[in-house]
């Protein structure tokens, strides 16, 4: 009967396992936005004057307080693979993902006791390895910075598992470290954790291999640490020391970034305290523990994860603390903190199944369950926001697209800077960009919206023009392209004795034609469209706002049903806010 039981729950929890990466794909395949974002500008363009292929002086250059060379050379060839589209390298991160979720099983089945079943500690696994609360890292390709680090120290701890105690294992092991230190700065860590793994689980650790390992990890440092600088304008290093409260309060946060995001400031910390406890109670029990040589190996792997999310934690709050709290609750931030929570699901089943008392073992297993439930509920909360949120950002991607699309990165430099939260020194870097043919399709040259505007009517109307109090305009309305296709952005343009098809502002059509005759009237089934245009935009003076649906494929642009009269009775809330003392 026990056999049927355990078989029926493989049955049932090796295809649940899968099920966040389904989840996770169908995110990315929906909402997944082939536009450079952030780092990515630089990064990208730097590779212009190397003739297609970057030098050593830039792979190992300095960035932030990081030397990325890994995830820069991926950056370079999975889009020079795919011809400029980013989300190739999004898929790679992707890969690199499955990938640590494939190392933490191998570390379940080495470590765990006999009879535990792993396949339900991997799905709890996968549901935080593979979450959306990660969503900034999932939609920003140069971000497979985070994952490598992590990769490296897995696959350090699987070969420690799996290969005999030698050379062999030594040299694989350094290379990891190697690696994952030229991932990210936390990379360094794995040439430290990895080597007191060997030492806690091959206590005849030759003396050789352990002046190797010694010489070997002075030497990274040196080699990393040469030319390094201090970023100016981040945190200074000694801020923590005057703020000791604040550093410690951003500490708790950043444990909580993966069950606490999107819940404020005290909540987060009360989580990472306790997720915090959930980590050390196992250290302390393994380290105290009647027989700790034979529970300290096995445990070994899972408390070098938990060390490593909170080595991360300490170093990112020494060099970020100072932004504030918000920082430390990034979306950004949550793949490393649930490491920690990842390593607590691989140490508990190994307490609970060595407890010596049985009331003892009851009043464990009943403390986790209910540990267990409080988080599973601030997890799948945090997961129910991180979707939103995770909208929203694909709303500013879309946007930021049909920028690319439509302007030029000197002659419309305001709207360029509304599309893209970045100083105007980017620029540049976009030109480099549209030179290389990395940007598709390319930007348009100065001053052409209105060659490429046709006489031939879209199907759909420009309906609302509502002026707000606080100066803005409230837009809606139906496009699509004469095709019945729905457009891909709207265009809005503003016409007067001075200005002649100037481009005011830029909206996203995130319904689709389908969708909305599934909602509205058959007569109002066409790809409908609503957007606030900020009072900063607001065409100035007397003239006439028009809105046009954008063909991105042949790059023609057609004019909506109804345009409406710009008065100047419209902005006299804007005036009178301005006037204000």
């Amino acid at each position: 009967m026990r056999r049927l039981v355990t078989a029926n729950w493989k049955i049932i929890t090796v295809p649940a396992g899968l099920i966040p990466l389904l989840v996770l794909v169908t995110l990315l395949a929906r909402y997944a936005v082939n536009v450079p974002f952030e780092d990515e500008w630089s990064e990208t363009a730097a590779l212009k004057g190397f003739a297609h292929v970057p030098t050593l002086a830039y792979l190992f250059s300095q960035h932030n307080e990081h030397r990325v060379a890994l995830p820069r050379l991926i950056l370079w060839v999975s889009t020079a693979i795919a011809h400029g589209d980013l989300r190739c390298a999004m898929a790679v991160t992707l890969a690199v993902a499955i990938l640590n979720s494939i190392l933490a099983m191998v570390l379940l089945q080495r470590t765990l006791p006999d009879g535990q079943p792993w396949q339900v500690w991997w799905l709890a696994i996968n549901l935080l390895i593979l979450s959306p609360v990660q969503y900034h890292n999932w939609f920003w390709a140069f971000q497979v910075a985070f994952y490598l680090p992590i990769a490296g120290l897995l696959a350090g701890l699987v070969v420690i598992e799996v290969l005999p105690d030698g050379w062999r294992q030594t040299l694989l092991c350094m290379l990891l470290a190697v690696l994952a230190a030229f991932s990210m700065t936390n990379g360094l860590l794995v040439a430290v954790l990895l080597p007191l793994v060997m030492l806690v689980r091959r206590p005849g650790f030759s003396r050789a291999r352990l002046l190797a390992w010694g010489v070997f990890v002075v030497g990274l440092g040196l080699g990393y640490f040469h030319a390094w600088h201090w970023v100016i304008g981040h945190t200074e290093p000694h801020w923590c020391i005057g703020h000791p409260l604040a550093a410690a309060c951003f500490f708790l946060v950043f444990l909580s970034a993966g069950l606490g995001w999107g819940h404020g400031v005290w909540l987060p910390m009360v989580i990472g305290a306790l997720l915090l406890g959930l980590w050390l109670i196992p250290l302390g029990y393994v380290v105290w523990h009647r027989q700790p040589g034979k529970l300290l190996p096995k445990a070994s792997p899972w408390l070098a994860v938990g060390g490593f999310a909170l080595a991360s934690a300490a170093m990112t709050t020494w060099g970020r603390a100072g932004f504030g709290l918000e920082q430390a609750g990034e979306s950004r931030y949550t793949t490393t903190a649930l490491l920690l929570v990842v390593a607590a699901v691989g140490l508990w089943p190994m307490v609970l199944a060595t407890l010596p008392a049985r009331r003892l073992r009851r009043a464990a297993v009943v403390f986790s369950a209910l540990a267990a439930g409080g988080l599973l509920s601030c997890f799948f909360s945090t997961q129910v926001r991180s979707v939103h949120a995770l909208r929203l950002e694909w709303a500013k991607r879309l946007r930021g697209q049909a920028g690319l699309e439509l302007t030029h990165y000197l002659n419309s430099g305001v709207l360029f800077a509304t599309l893209f939260p970045f100083p105007p020194d980017i620029y540049p870097e976009v030109a480099a960009l549209n030179d290389l043919g990395r940007l598709h399709p390319a930007v348009l040259p100065d001053n052409c919206f209105t060659s490429i505007t046709s006489a031939t009517p879209a199907q759909g109307r420009f309906q609302e023009c509502i002026a707000r109090l606080d100066g803005a305009i409230h837009v809606r309305g139906t496009a699509c392209l004469p095709n019945g296709r729905s457009a891909d952005c709207v265009v809005f343009t503003f016409d007067n004795e001075i200005y002649h098809g100037a481009v005011v502002w830029l909206s996203c059509v995130p319904i689709t034609k389908a969708e909305t005759a599934a909602l509205t009237a058959p007569e109002a089934a066409s790809g409908s469209w609503q957007d606030v245009i900020p009072a900063d935009h607001t065409p100035p003076g007397h003239g006439t706002l028009t809105a046009w649906a954008f063909d991105a494929t042949n790059r023609t642009a057609y004019r909506l049903e109804q345009s409406h009269a710009w008065r100047q009775k419209y902005l006299r809330y804007r005036y009178f806010r301005l006037l204000q003392p």
